[in-house]
């Protein structure tokens, strides 16, 4: 697999709330408004809203929607979908991070920008406190490079033990043939 960097990601959180899901157990459903700055390939003002689960073994799983407003005047919207993963956790919160795994689908009208439309990205980064208490995240985003398969691979279906059936799922060629004559 092949990735290409795309933008570090700094935001910091605006306003965020959590409310536990049940009274007698330990997750939550949060949100929170975040803001910050994207810088690489694409750089530009970042806007969003983060309405994550916190489980019961403290995993957040992140689910982050927005826009990326671009200096060169065009906006792109993205999609994260991921897990938070507190580490390490100390008596100083100014030690804790939480590592951040995310997928990334992105949307854009931009000449530039539209290949985004047809892929996913990844992300790698972390939480951090500030001395003064403000947590921010630090994120790095990188687009999935699809390439065709090098190698032969086989097309014959796949064979399976005697007592599993599968029924035949057949697509009919011919007609998705004469779709994309007339979708041209």
């Amino acid at each position: 697999m092949k990735t290409l960097f795309l933008y570090s990601l700094l935001w910091e959180y605006r306003e965020r709330w959590r409310v536990p899901v049940s009274q007698d157990g330990p997750e939550s459903e949060g949100f929170a408004y975040v803001e910050g700055t994207v810088d690489g390939r694409l750089r530009g003002r970042f806007r969003g809203v983060n309405h994550s689960r916190q489980r019961s073994d403290g995993r957040y799983l992140t689910n982050v929607q927005g826009v990326i407003l671009a200096q060169d005047d065009f906006t792109v919207t993205f999609d994260y979908q991921g897990v938070g993963c507190p580490y390490p956790i100390t008596d100083d919160p100014h030690e804790d991070r939480t590592k951040v795994t995310l997928a990334a689908r992105h949307q854009s009208d931009h000449p530039d920008w539209e290949h985004l439309n047809d892929s996913v990205c990844i992300g790698v980064g972390e939480n951090r406190f500030t001395d003064d208490g403000v947590r921010l995240l630090l994120l790095d985003v990188h687009e999935v490079i699809w390439e065709p398969f090098a190698d032969e691979r086989p097309t014959e279906r796949p064979s399976l033990p005697d007592d599993v059936e599968i029924a035949p799922g057949y697509f009919d060629l011919a007609a998705i043939a004469a779709f994309r004559k007339t979708a041209n």
